[in-house]
């Protein structure tokens, strides 16, 4: 969707592209006010918008730990080897072999996204 055109009109899809950065408040201040006006007309995309602020929540509760020295090497090489020292960007959700067996709130959180196969 254009940037211009960003004010009020969000579909599901576009609002939920922005969430994560919504609830880590990354979005300026015309995303932030679309997400804010698409989130308050659609419950399925607020229950989405508090699954990710739960688990951003949950993420800041964990202890941070420096990663071995031979992991943090590999991914910096990793890393360099890819265009602007960044990895691509994968639109498909992470594979769980049988979803059935997924934790319930990362069975919840596919089917708000729309993962659930």
């Amino acid at each position: 969707m254009k940037d211009d055109s960003m004010a009020t009109t969000l579909d599901c899809p576009a609002a939920r592209a922005l969430l994560i950065d919504h609830v880590a408040g990354r979005l300026d201040p015309k995303a932030r006010a679309a997400v804010a006006a698409h989130l308050g007309g659609c419950q399925d995309c607020r229950r989405a918008a508090a699954i990710e602020t739960e688990l951003a929540d949950a993420l800041q509760r964990l202890p941070r730990r420096r990663a071995p020295a031979a992991l943090r090497r590999q991914l910096e090489t990793l890393l360099a080897a890819t265009p602007a020292g960044r990895p691509e960007k994968s639109s498909t959700p992470p594979s769980t072999p049988h979803p059935e067996l997924a934790p319930p709130a990362r069975r919840e959180r596919a089917r708000v996204w729309g993962w659930a196969a």
